[in-house]
C-alpha cells in the first residue's frame, strides 16, 4: 500500500532542467493545415473567452504519459478549465504500469481556473489501495468542447531544482502507425536515464524501439505493449546490452 510521511512542502517548482530520462507518448499528433491560398490568421483573445458552451456535453478524455511518487520523487496535478462561465469537472484516475486503475476524487474547477493538487495528498484522501510508485494518468470529464481541459503532471525532485513537465492531450482516432523519437544522455556514471513507453490505448500493440549511438550505430529489438501499459527501460541498460557508447 502506498505509504508518504504527511508533512511535505507543496509549493510548486517550474525550473526547465537537463533531460534525466525521455517519455515517449505512444499516441498521435494531430495537425492541420490552411488551404491552398489562405492565410494565417492571428487570435490574441485570452483563450478563456473564446471556449464558451456550445452544445450538448459530451464525454473526453485525456491522458499524461507519466506520473511518480518513488522516494525522492512527488507530482502534482496542474489541471486549467478553459470554458467561460461554466465550472468543469474533472475525475482524474492513476495507472499502474500494469494498465490497472485507481480512481481519485472528482475536482470542481471554476471557469479560467488552474488547479493543482498533489498526488500524494489526493491518493491519501482517496484511501485507494495503490501499490504502485509510477504509471500513468486519465482523467475524465464531460463538456461542449473537447479542449475544455488544459493539463498537465508536474514532476519534481524533492530538494532540487529539477521539474519535469508532462502534457496530456486527447485519445487521437483513427492512428494506425507513426513514431517518436528522443535522445539519451549520461553525462556522469553516476546518471540515471529513463525510457518511457505508455500505450494509452485499450488494446496491445507492438513497438519497435531502436537505440543510437551519436557515432550513428544502431541497435534494436521489439517492446510489446498491454492495453494502458506502461514501460520504463534503463538506458543505461539498453546500451550495455546493444554494446554501444558514448554519453
Amino acid at each position: 500500500m502506498f505509504r508518504r510521511p504527511a508533512s511535505r512542502r507543496t509549493s510548486h517548482r517550474f525550473v526547465t532542467s537537463l533531460s534525466l530520462f525521455t517519455v515517449l507518448r505512444l499516441c498521435a499528433v494531430c495537425f492541420s493545415q490552411a488551404g491552398p491560398g489562405s492565410e494565417p490568421q492571428h487570435d490574441n483573445t485570452p483563450q478563456v473567452s473564446r471556449v464558451r458552451h456550445l452544445g450538448v456535453p459530451a464525454s473526453f478524455e485525456q491522458f499524461a504519459p507519466y506520473w511518480t511518487e518513488e522516494p525522492g520523487w512527488h507530482s502534482d496535478l496542474q489541471l486549467r478549465n478553459n470554458l467561460a462561465g461554466q465550472e468543469l469537472v474533472v475525475t482524474p484516475a492513476l495507472r499502474r504500469a500494469d494498465g490497472a486503475e485507481v480512481s481519485l476524487a472528482p475536482m470542481v474547477i471554476p471557469p479560467g481556473v488552474v488547479a493543482a493538487v498533489s498526488l500524494h495528498d489526493a491518493i491519501m484522501n482517496s484511501g485507494a489501495q495503490l501499490s504502485a510508485t509510477y504509471g500513468s494518468v486519465v482523467l475524465r470529464y464531460r463538456a461542449s468542447v473537447p479542449k475544455a481541459l488544459n493539463a498537465v503532471v508536474m514532476i519534481h525532485l524533492e530538494g532540487h531544482p529539477v521539474a519535469f513537465h508532462v502534457d496530456a492531450s486527447l485519445q487521437p482516432k483513427g492512428w494506425t502507425r507513426g513514431s517518436r523519437e528522443g535522445i539519451w544522455w549520461l553525462p556522469r556514471d553516476t546518471a540515471t536515464d529513463y525510457l518511457v513507453l505508455t500505450n494509452t490505448a485499450d488494446d496491445s500493440i507492438g513497438t519497435n524501439l531502436v537505440l543510437r549511438d551519436s557515432e550513428g550505430k544502431s541497435w534494436q529489438q521489439k517492446v510489446p505493449l498491454g492495453p494502458r501499459q506502461t514501460v520504463r527501460l534503463s538506458a543505461r541498460s539498453l546500451l550495455e546490452k546493444a554494446g554501444l557508447r558514448g554519453s
